[in-house]
C-alpha cells in the first residue's frame, strides 16, 4: 500500500502511544545487535510500530524508527565513523551529505526515508537525550520505562 504524504503527516502529528508493560527489555540478537519493538496506537487504534535498534558494543550506534502500518516514516539515528549519508533527489532544505552525527530521516513521498538532516542539539546527548528527542519528534508516549541496552552478560564476563 503506497502512502500519501497527508497520511504520513497526519500520523506524525497525532498523539501516539507505544504499548508495553514494565521496563524496555532489549532483545540481544547478537552481541552487536539489541532490538526492542512495540505496537503504536492512535486513539486506541493500532496504526503502526516503534522499533529501537542499538549496538551496545559501540558508543552512539542507535537507530529509533516509527512505522505507519508496515512502512517506516520517521527515524532518528546516530552512527559511529565511518558512517555517512548522501541525500540524492531530496528537497533543497536537506544538506547534500551528512557525516557521523545525530540525524533524522524524514519520509517524503517518492523518496521514503532517503532524505536526512542533522540534529545538532543531540551532538553531545546521551542515550536518554536521544530517546527523549525521538519521542518528542514522533509525538510518541511510552508506556514502558525506557532503559538503554546493556552489553550482553558474556561480554561483561570477557571484559573482567
Amino acid at each position: 500500500m503506497e502512502l500519501e504524504q497527508t497520511q504520513v503527516d497526519d500520523f506524525l502529528a497525532a498523539k501516539k502511544v507505544a504499548l508495553g508493560e514494565g521496563p524496555v527489555d532489549w532483545e540481544h540478537k547478537t552481541p552487536e545487535l539489541a532490538t526492542w519493538s512495540a505496537i503504536v496506537e492512535v486513539d486506541a487504534v493500532r496504526k503502526g510500530e516503534v522499533r529501537l535498534v542499538a549496538n551496545p558494543r559501540v558508543d552512539r550506534a542507535w537507530s529509533f524508527m516509527l512505522l505507519l502500518h508496515k512502512t517506516a516514516v520517521y527515524r532518528l539515528e546516530d552512527q559511529p565513523p565511518p558512517a555517512r549519508h548522501l541525500n540524492r533527489g531530496c528537497p533543497e532544505s536537506f544538506p547534500r551529505r551528512i557525516g557521523c552525527e545525530p540525524h533524522e530521516h524524514v519520509w517524503i513521498r517518492g523518496r521514503d526515508l532517503h532524505c536526512a538532516r542533522p540534529v545538532d542539539s543531540l551532538r553531545d546527548g546521551d542515550h536518554h537525550d536521544f530517546f527523549k528527542a525521538f519521542c518528542e519528534r514522533a509525538n510518541l508516549e511510552f508506556q514502558s520505562e525506557y532503559r538503554p541496552p546493556e552489553p550482553p552478560m558474556q561480554m561483561l564476563e570477557l571484559g573482567s
